[in-house]
C-alpha cells in the first residue's frame, strides 16, 4: 500500500512539473531529464512510471481530468460538476492549449467525450422517461449523445482559444439551456407523434 501511495505521489509531482514546463515551453521542446530534474527526481524514476512524455500526459488527463466527468445524470446537481470541469480546464489553460497544440483536438476531445457521450445519452433517456410519452429510441438517443459530445467537445476548444468569452457559469448556463430545451422539444416530437 506504501508502494501505491509513494507511486501516486511520484506520478503526480512528474505532471505538475510538465504542467509548469508547458506554461512555457512547446510540448516537443520538453525533455524528460528536464521533468524529472525540475521534481528532483532522476530519468530512471521518470521511464519506472511512464514510457515517454505523451504517457505522462495521458495519465495527467485520465487522472485529473476524468474524475470531474463522471457525473451521474440523474444527480441533480450534474451541472456543479460540470462548472468543476469548466474550472479546471479554465486553470489549466495553457496546459490543455499546449496539449491541443501539440497533439491535436483528438486526444483532448476523446478524453472528454467518452464521458460525455454517456452522460447526455443517459440524460436523453431520462428526459423521454420522465415524459408521459415514453423515451426515445436507442438510435435517436445515441444520435443526440453524439450530437452533444460533438458540439461541446468543439465548444471547449474554442473557448479555451478565447474565441468565446463566458465564464465556465455561463458556459453551464449554456449547456443547461440547450439540454432543457432539447428535453423540452423531445416531449413536444413525442406528444406529435401520439396523436
Amino acid at each position: 500500500m506504501a508502494h501505491n501511495i509513494s507511486s501516486i505521489h511520484t506520478k503526480r509531482a512528474l505532471s505538475a512539473s510538465l504542467k509548469k514546463l508547458m506554461a512555457t515551453k512547446e510540448l516537443n521542446r520538453i525533455s524528460i531529464r528536464e521533468i524529472a530534474e525540475d521534481c528532483g527526481l532522476n530519468r530512471q524514476t521518470f521511464y519506472y512510471h511512464f514510457e515517454d512524455i505523451f504517457d505522462l500526459l495521458r495519465w495527467t488527463y485520465t487522472n485529473e481530468l476524468l474524475p470531474l466527468l463522471k457525473c451521474d445524470p440523474e444527480d441533480p446537481d450534474w451541472e456543479g460538476r460540470l462548472l468543476v470541469l469548466f474550472r479546471w480546464l479554465d486553470e489549466n489553460r495553457t496546459f490543455c492549449l499546449a496539449s491541443l497544440d501539440a497533439i491535436g483536438r483528438e486526444h483532448l476531445a476523446s478524453t472528454v467525450q467518452k464521458e460525455l457521450r454517456h452522460h447526455f445519452r443517459r440524460k436523453v433517456i431520462l428526459a423521454g422517461t420522465e415524459s408521459a410519452l415514453g423515451r426515445p429510441t436507442e438510435e435517436y438517443a445515441d444520435f443526440l449523445a453524439e450530437f452533444y459530445c460533438q458540439a461541446i467537445s468543439g465548444l471547449l476548444e474554442s473557448w479555451l482559444r478565447g474565441n468565446l468569452q463566458q465564464s465556465p457559469q455561463e458556459l453551464v448556463h449554456h449547456i443547461h439551456l440547450l439540454l432543457d430545451t432539447q428535453t423540452r422539444g423531445l416531449q413536444a416530437l413525442q406528444k406529435e407523434a401520439g396523436r
